[in-house]
C-alpha cells in the first residue's frame, strides 16, 4: 500500500486520521453464490491529520499457485475518528487476474484506483431544531428512531441505544457535548427529550453539530454463590454502611453483577448538521433554523 490522495475532511470540519485495511479474499466457486472467504487481513499504520497520506507498507501472505485465479484484494480506507470510532471513507477491489499476477512469470504491478463510498443506512431519526436569539439557545428536540440496523458482527449484542450530540467550532474543535438517557433493549427507541446548547447569534452560522447513535454495552459477570458469601464477609469487615452486610456492588439472587468493564460503547451511525456540511438535507435543515429563528423545524434523517 503506497499512498492515498485527496481524502475529504470530516463533516464537522476536523482533519481525518486515515489507515487502510487490506483483506485477501478467495472466491468460492459454488452454485449457491456464497461470498468470498477471507484468507488474510492486514492494516497500515494510522497517519494523523493527513488528506494525502503516504504509507509505503508491504504485506506478505502465502497462496497456492492453483488458487491465484480465485484471489482478490479488498482495500478499505478508514478514518480513526475519536468521537465515532473507525469510519469507512471508501473502498476498492482488484483481482490477481486483473493485476496480471496469474501468468507464468508475473512482474510487479502498480495501479491507482478511485475509492467508492459505501451507502450506509442505520435507521431513520426524527428530531426538531429551533433557535431562540434572546436566550442564545439552540434546542434539539429528539423524538424517536425507527428500525435501528446494526452490522452483522454486532447483531448478537443487546441494543441499548442513546444519542450523543457534539458541538464543534469552525476549526473542528469539540466545544460541548450532551447525551440522552439510554433506552434498554429496543430497535425503535422513543426519546422525547430536549438538549439545549448555548450559542451566540454570531456563532450560529459557523458551528457544526454531530449527532451520534450509540449502543451502551453492559457486561454481566457471573459469580458463584460461595464467592458472594466470601465477599460479603470480607466487605463487612473492611467497610461499613455500603448496603446489607457492607456489600458494595449490586447483585441478584443468581449472583450476577453488572460491571462496565473496559468495553467502549459502539457508535452505530451519525448525522452531521451545519451550514457547510456535505449532506444536502442536513444542510437545509440547519439553514432553515438560522434563517427563521423562534420556529421549530422537524425532519426525518437517515442515520449513516
Amino acid at each position: 500500500v503506497e499512498s492515498a490522495t485527496d481524502l475529504p475532511a470530516r463533516d464537522y470540519g476536523a482533519h481525518c486520521d486515515p489507515w487502510v485495511s487490506v483483506t485477501v479474499l478467495r472466491d468460492r466457486r459454488s452454485i449457491r453464490r456464497r461470498p468470498p472467504a477471507p484468507v488474510a487481513f492486514f492494516r497500515t499504520k494510522t497517519i494523523r491529520h493527513a488528506h494525502n497520506p503516504f504509507y509505503s507498507q508491504t504485506f506478505v501472505t502465502d497462496i497456492q499457485k492453483n488458487e491465484m485465479k480465485d484471489i482478490s484484494l479488498h482495500l478499505t480506507v478508514m478514518d480513526q475518528d475519536r468521537h465515532c470510532g473507525s469510519v469507512e471513507m471508501g473502498h476498492t477491489s482488484i483481482t490477481l487476474k486483473d493485476a496480471k499476477q496469474t501468468v507464468e512469470e508475473p512482474e510487479k504491478f502498480t495501479t491507482t484506483q478511485f475509492i467508492k463510498e459505501s451507502k450506509k443506512d442505520c435507521g431513520e431519526i426524527l428530531f426538531g431544531l429551533s433557535y431562540l436569539p434572546t436566550a442564545q439557545r439552540l434546542s434539539f428536540s429528539l423524538i424517536k428512531i425507527n428500525n435501528i440496523k446494526q452490522e452483522k458482527k454486532e447483531e448478537e449484542e443487546t441494543l441499548n441505544p442513546y444519542l450523543r450530540i457534539m458541538m464543534f467550532n469552525q476549526s473542528g474543535r469539540l466545544v460541548k457535548k450532551k447525551k440522552t438517557t439510554v433506552k434498554v433493549n429496543t430497535k425503535d427507541p422513543v426519546f422525547n427529550e430536549t438538549l439545549n446548547f448555548e450559542v451566540a447569534p454570531g456563532q450560529l452560522e459557523n458551528l457544526r453539530f454531530l449527532v451520534t447513535l450509540c449502543n451502551r454495552r453492559q457486561v454481566v459477570d457471573i459469580i458463584p454463590m460461595e464467592d458472594i458469601a466470601e465477599l460479603i464477609n470480607h466487605e463487612s469487615s473492611d467497610q461499613e454502611g455500603s448496603g446489607p452486610g457492607g456489600f458494595s456492588f449490586g447483585s441478584d439472587r443468581n449472583g450476577r453483577r453488572e460491571s462496565q468493564g473496559n468495553q467502549k460503547d459502539v457508535c452505530i451511525g451519525r448525522i452531521a448538521l451545519g451550514s457547510t456540511v456535505r449532506g444536502e438535507k442536513e444542510r437545509d435543515h440547519y439553514k432553515s433554523v438560522c434563517d427563521t429563528p423562534r420556529q421549530v423545524f422537524s425532519m426525518w434523517h437517515t442515520v449513516r
